[in-house]
């Protein structure tokens, strides 16, 4: 991407994230002052070689995590999610592998329904482990099933789950992993950035009209 354009597009992420900050659209204002990180990261991100591009995002993805939580609840977090990751790749049947993540994931959710005990940095992690893998994990599992070998590098299947700004933003929606794996740069990098900041601009209108309507219309 030329000079310019990921100049423009930097001041479009900042002009989104001032506008979230000031109209408070997060009440925990967690996801500003995340998305704060993201102009000047998307900056160096544009001018870096594209090997180098995925490890800086999921190395920032790591830091927003102790960032926002604690430094134990984000190795928790990481811990388990490379673990969930690493048993959908373990060279067993499809059908045990399927199992074992489906056990974790029963597990997970006697700590979250309180019927085992959590640590504290547990109670932390699980509901951002929730909304990072409910969803994504049972496309992957699906996925995977049916791919092809050497389909995708390791830290593309990290980077599906650890994707920016999930840590920050629960509700981060779920993506799809063959449209991750196929779009990613399958048009030239300005109009992506172009695409993806029209995207926000809609979700922040929703969300203004949200709270206009929440002040001013509603009984």
């Amino acid at each position: 991407m030329a000079p310019g354009a990921a100049l423009l597009v930097a001041a479009e992420l900042a002009l989104a994230v001032l506008v979230i900050t000031r109209f408070q659209l997060d009440p925990s204002r967690q996801v500003g002052a995340g998305l704060w990180l993201l102009v000047p990261l998307f900056l160096v991100h544009s001018f870096l070689p594209l090997a180098f591009r995925m490890p800086l995002l999921l190395a920032t993805t790591v830091g927003l995590l102790v960032a926002t939580t604690t430094p134990s609840a984000a190795a928790l977090i990481v811990a388990v999610g490379l673990g969930l990751i690493g048993c959908c790749h373990l060279p067993i049947a499809y059908r045990w592998r399927l199992l074992l993540v489906l056990g974790i994931a029963a597990l997970l959710w006697l700590y979250q329904a309180r019927v085992l005990e959590p640590s504290r940095h547990l109670v932390v992690a699980l509901p951002i482990l929730g909304a990072i893998f409910m969803f994504r994990l049972v496309v992957y599992l699906y996925d995977i099933r049916h791919e092809k070998p050497g389909s995708a590098t390791v830290c593309q299947r990290i980077g599906y789950f650890f994707l920016l700004p999930a840590p920050v933003f629960l509700f981060f929606p779920a993506l799809d992993y063959r449209v991750y794996l196929r779009c990613r740069y399958a048009r030239p990098a300005f109009a992506i950035s172009q695409t993806g900041v029209l995207w926000i601009a809609r979700g922040i209108t929703h969300l203004v009209l949200y709270r206009v309507i929440y002040h001013f219309y509603s009984p």
